[in-house]
């Protein structure tokens, strides 16, 4: 790999913490914890940090970006267009996420994954930024506890 396509990777996984950060900054103060339950995501936190590392920081990230970018958007498009497709395949990647609050957050994240994946033909693109996000939130919460 060349060095201008590892530095654009690696500008591709700070915006994913970027964005991560600034989504748990935003949740910090909009407290929707008071709203929406916060259970299934202490339950993500209950595993070691090793393996929130691992699982949330690589495997999750690499597995969900070939389901519903490399799977799923794929399919779509051989029936509906670029945007409704797109739309779909993110809506969905946020449902997979089984909460409000992660839904708030993973839906348009969903949507900046395929935005990277269609400007760059390429699914290390979004799963750089994916795996950023991830780690980024596991580091906070290692952090703040």
């Amino acid at each position: 790999m060349k060095r201008s396509e590892r530095n654009h990777y690696l500008k591709i996984f700070l915006l994913g913490a970027v964005l991560s950060l600034a989504w748990g900054g935003i949740s910090y103060l909009l407290h929707p914890d008071r709203v929406f339950s916060v259970r299934p995501l202490e339950d993500l936190f209950a595993v070691s940090l090793p393996a929130q590392v691992v699982l949330y920081g690589f495997a999750g990230p690499v597995m969900e970006e070939v389901l519903f970018r490399g799977i799923l958007y794929t399919l779509l498009r051989k029936a509906l267009p670029e945007m409704a497709s797109a739309f779909i395949a993110s809506a969905l990647f946020g449902l997979w996420h089984g909460n409000v609050i992660q839904f708030l957050y993973a839906f348009p994240m969903g949507l900046l994954f395929q935005y990277l994946m269609n400007k760059d033909h390429s699914i290390l693109s979004p799963v750089c930024c994916h795996v950023g996000a991830n780690l980024a939130a596991v580091a906070v919460h290692a952090v703040s506890g």
